[in-house]
């Protein structure tokens, strides 16, 4: 009697038939969920890949005037003041740190920017450029422009003076950039000056805002994907609003940080718009669709943490993000697909159990007359059982580990 008869019960044939049986039942089972994993990874990658850059930001927005009132609100003192590039950079920074404590990740801090936007003022300046065309143009605000934009011509902005006022008006200077489009579009260049009226004056009903515009440079885009540049579709480039049945030339000036408080000064009870954008990175997602959806569902459905001087402000922040809807149409398609696939694995673990218990009564009724003699020898039931779980084994267990292996290999990830 050889070796392996004498250890399983089986000759060489029977042997290898249960070991491919058992090898065959592993692979099933470990190469098709890691598979279905995998391709379920490779389906949300894609999905991701095909939102753009905008929607892959998380959005924190409010107004000046908002957080003003209800940081005052919350202190029961009188907080009309401007926010300094400190205040910014502590609330970007805690921002980030908020949202990044889940499978998705948020691009390097350096990416992060807080935006401005008062809207658009009517260009008081003549410009001949525009063949007698009305203009407006809105003075954007963007802090940090480090990495987003690069000078081509003349120089960046300056802090801007203070304003000059005499009985009829209130005069404000702001140095500003433009991108190409719009410089060859108003017939600007570095040196260039224009005027837009500016809001009312809330202190001095009556008197007259006027903003003028320095243009010491022309700027391009550094990342023209990014948000930085497509937040606002004027920025970039001016656009032609025909709306009204009038047509106006629509455009957009970026003040320079140093500018920071004059912009909310001129702007702030005007309706001056706030926005901090924190990119998502959605280039090596980790976890599952479901945890990402949850992560992203849960920022844009709750109150930021900010701690500090500006804790209150965080009641009048309001998030969204465009990752919100690819993310749960995904789930929703993975939910379904995974229910048939719940089937199909039911249906093999099921079909594999059957044949292994008629493997396992096979061999029983094939070493009947080796288990009869062991019994009548005293053996105990759970003797038998033991011999012969043993024999299987050693047929079963080096079948059932190469085929894992093969799986891993197989499907990596």
């Amino acid at each position: 009697m050889s070796v392996l008869r004498r250890v399983t019960g089986m000759g060489i044939a029977g042997s290898l038939a249960l070991a491919l049986l058992a090898g065959g039942c592993m692979l099933a089972a470990t190469a098709g969920p890691r598979q279905a994993q995998a391709a379920g990874a490779r389906a949300l990658q894609q999905t991701m890949d095909g939102v753009t850059p905008l929607d892959k930001t998380i959005v924190v927005g409010s107004s000046w005037a908002r957080v003003n009132a209800t940081v005052e609100s919350a202190t029961g003192n009188m907080f009309d003041q401007n926010l300094t590039r400190a205040d910014v950079d502590d609330v970007t920074t805690q921002l980030h740190r908020d949202f990044s404590t889940g499978p998705l990740r948020l691009t390097p801090p350096s990416t992060d920017w807080l935006g401005m936007n008062p809207g658009l003022y009517n260009v008081v300046t003549a410009l001949p450029s525009l063949k007698g065309l009305s203009a407006k143009l809105e003075v954007t605000y963007r802090y940090p422009v480090a990495g987003h934009l690069r000078l081509v011509a003349g120089s960046m902005p300056d802090t801007a003076p203070q304003p000059t006022s005499n009985s009829s008006q209130e005069v404000y200077d702001l140095q500003v950039v433009v991108t190409p489009q719009t410089a060859s579009k108003f017939a600007l260049r570095p040196g260039s000056q224009l005027s837009i009226s500016g809001p009312l004056n809330m202190t001095m009903p009556g008197e007259l805002t006027v903003v003028r515009l320095d243009v010491t440079g022309i700027v391009e885009p550094a990342d023209p994907g990014s948000s930085f540049w497509n937040a606002d579709p004027l920025l970039p480039a001016p656009a032609l609003d025909r709306v009204g049945g009038g047509a106006t030339w629509e455009g957009a000036v970026i003040a320079d940080p140093g500018e920071i408080d004059m912009v909310q000064q001129i702007f702030g009870q005007a309706g001056l718009l706030l926005a901090w954008e924190l990119p998502a990175d959605t280039t090596r997602l980790p976890g599952q669709a479901q945890a990402l959806y949850n992560q992203v569902n849960q920022i844009v459905n709750r109150t930021p943490v900010l701690t500090g001087p500006l804790a209150p402000m965080a009641n009048a922040l309001g998030v969204s993000s465009g990752l919100v809807q690819p993310l749960a149409a995904f789930v929703q398609a993975s939910n379904d697909v995974n229910v048939l696939l719940w089937i199909v694995y039911a249906s093999l673990a099921v079909a594999g159990v059957v044949t292994l218990l008629l493997a396992a009564r096979m061999i029983a009724a094939r070493r009947s007359a080796e288990l009869t003699l062991h019994r009548a020898r005293g053996a105990s039931l759970w003797q038998l059982f033991s011999l012969g779980t043993r024999g299987a084994a050693v047929a079963c267990v080096p079948a059932a580990a190469l085929a894992w292996a093969g799986a891993v290999l197989l499907v990596p990830g």
